[in-house]
């Protein structure tokens, strides 16, 4: 048996990583490609005889590709093991197999039998491809893996490299589980908040020997709809545990049954299913989409925001107007009526102390103030507060729900804001039910973006979920600035980070800022025209850039195309296939003679390209 020899990172003695894409397309019977399947499970073979069952399963499934999910022979993962354990049973399906290791395995050092046994199929600790639409990711819990490592650097490179695929991600121990002979594993974290910004799908773990799947979650394990699946799969043969009581967002659990879990990985979406080895009757299937699959057949348009704030834009109105932006702030009446046209005023009243817990402006100043404004109609509202502290002042809840009322009070017919803070981690989260009813629009400002760092999605989406679940009434606040502390967002991320706010239920968005820390938005142009075109609610246009030609003889066929606007995801549709999530470039393989016509649109700020981009072409 020929060995891959062990290649050494000079410092932390980590194989050589890479990055495969992996195509497999098996052809139907009537000359499409069908859709990859893969089988999955852990802790497999303790001797030669154990994962027989398993095995047997495989050669029953004919999966596209074999996931072990490490553990994969038992006690310590030497190459003797996985010759004499694995290699007889689950052996038979190496050729098609992406492995990941699991504590057993290093017990031996650097898990040198793996490695050794597994060569090329196991190119790295970390290591990603494609199987049809989806991308896949293999990990490894047993090397570190805290914000900062280079496993997690890499994934969030990885991830920011494949932003239009469903995404699967797999390694051995799991971060949430319900069994006893382990428990949730919280150093896991940083990849589940990588992953969940990256609207990733389903995560795949073994360790614990027994089967449970999770509904949709976040990675505070918080049901959410747009959430990871997660399915502990440690059944491959070699022992079970005990299922303990079932944790938050348990679904189904089993301790008794060795079985594989089959995914049929479709293009926005998957199927599941539990298969037991033989005399066994236990089994769990069912399907859903990936969490950010637009609807296909009928998508919808999210209309622009009513109300586009832009903070701190007394220096250029004018330019604040001109690229859509309605509503500016003021410091006065004054200043509202000398706005241009089609634009309102938002007056600032002055803000909350948080040293003091008391406001700047008297409430005999405020009265004078919106008195003096009633009925003006360039005036739309007040915002009367920033980023207020309720752990430091207690009664700052209640004041602000006092100062509101009085407002509408005086002038019933404007509304009122504030901003939260929104970049304290949990004790953001915390706050956000205290905020409802304290003003007529809670803006709230998840900056994603920091120095030298990817933009961190997933903040804001549990922002939203949040704000959501407490029925506040919100502004999304959009990163537009930069500082010691915050970056300027690229194009692409302004625009995945307005898709996110377009797609919540916020009532009115605000962008920060106009200028700050001496920086304009002007010094910006493409971020500042991505901006206006969400502010005036164009739509992608799509267009296909690279395909086959007219007529050819092969069965393989590669698309790449763009979007008129950065931040964009694509949707695709081969003949006459549902619509389905997809990147450039696209592949199809094992195609059918004759004529063939493929489509793909565009999708950003929740709305999709009204006219998508087609090729058609014929295969003699």
């Amino acid at each position: 048996m020929t060995r891959r020899p062990y290649v050494l990172a000079a410092a932390g003695l980590l194989p050589v990583l890479v990055t495969l894409v992996l195509l497999l397309h098996p052809a139907s019977s009537n000359g499409q490609v069908a859709d990859p399947v893969v089988a999955a499970a852990g802790d497999i073979c303790g001797s030669p005889t154990d994962c027989g069952g398993t095995a047997a399963l495989l050669a029953q499934i004919a999966p596209t590709r074999v996931l072990p999910l490490g553990d994969n022979a038992y006690v310590d993962g030497t190459l003797s093991e996985y010759d004499s354990y694995y290699d007889p049973s689950w052996g038979s399906q190496k050729s098609n197999t992406s492995p990941v290791p699991g504590n057993h395995d290093y017990h031996t050092a650097h898990a040198q039998g793996y490695y050794d046994y597994f060569g090329a199929r196991a190119p790295g600790p970390y290591y990603s491809y494609n199987l049809g639409s989806w991308h896949l990711i293999a990990l490894t819990g047993d090397i570190a893996v805290s914000a900062g490592s280079a496993q997690e650097t890499w994934l969030k490179s990885d991830l920011a490299a494949n932003p239009s695929q469903c995404i699967l991600a797999y390694w051995h121990e799991p971060r949430f589980t319900s069994g006893t002979g382990h428990g949730s594993d919280t150093s896991f974290d940083a990849f589940w908040r990588d992953l969940y910004a990256a609207r990733a799908d389903v995560v795949l773990n073994g360790h614990v020997h027994n089967y449970e799947r999770f509904a949709r979650q976040n990675p505070s394990g918080r049901a959410d709809p747009n959430g990871i699946r997660e399915f502990v799969v440690g059944t491959g043969g070699e022992s079970h545990y005990t299922s303990g009581a079932p944790i938050a967002n348990s679904q189904v659990q089993n301790d008794n049954t060795f079985g594989v879990l089959k995914l049929t990985l479709h293009a926005g979406s998957y199927e599941w299913k539990f298969v037991p080895v033989a005399g066994k009757t236990f089994s769990d299937s069912g399907s859903t989409t990936c969490s950010s699959t637009t609807p296909s057949s009928t998508p919808t348009n999210v209309p622009r925001s009513r109300y586009r704030y832009i903070y701190n834009s007394g220096p250029n109105q004018a330019g604040a107007a001109s690229n859509a932006w309605n509503l500016l702030d003021v410091g006065s009446k004054s200043g509202a009526d000398a706005l241009p046209t089609g634009t309102k005023g938002l007056v600032w009243v002055g803000d909350y102390d948080n040293g003091s817990c008391s406001w700047e402006m008297s409430d005999a100043d405020l009265t004078a103030e919106v008195t003096s404004a009633i009925g003006d109609p360039k005036i739309a509202g007040y915002f009367f507060s920033d980023e207020p502290d309720p752990n430091a002042c207690p009664t700052a809840v209640a004041a602000h729900k006092s100062r509101s009322a009085l407002i509408h009070s005086i002038d019933p017919n404007k509304f009122t804001v504030m901003v939260a803070d929104m970049n304290s981690d949990q004790a953001s989260l915390d706050q956000i039910p205290l905020w409802k009813g304290a003003a007529t629009y809670v803006g709230l400002d998840p900056y994603p973006c920091r120095p030298n760092e990817p933009c961190d999605y997933s903040w804001i989406r549990q922002v939203i979920a949040a704000a959501d679940a407490a029925g506040l009434s919100y502004w999304g606040v959009a990163q537009a600035f930069d500082d010691s502390n915050w970056r300027w967002p690229t194009p692409a991320e302004e625009g995945r980070m307005l898709t996110q706010w377009a797609l919540s239920k916020q009532r009115g968005y605000m962008t920060f800022a106009w200028t700050w820390n001496g920086n304009d938005l002007t010094s910006q142009p493409r971020l500042l025209r991505v901006l206006r075109l969400y502010n005036k609610g164009v739509a992608p246009n799509t267009s296909i850039t690279a395909g086959p030609r007219s007529v050819t003889a092969t069965g393989r066929a590669t698309f790449r195309f763009v979007s008129s606007i950065p931040g964009s995801t694509f949707q695709c549709k081969l003949d006459q296939r549902s619509w389905g999530r997809c990147g450039s470039p696209k592949l199809y393989t094992g195609l059918s003679r004759g004529f063939h016509t493929f489509r793909v649109r565009a999708a950003v700020f929740g709305r999709v390209d009204p006219t998508p981009a087609h090729r058609s072409w014929t295969i003699t």
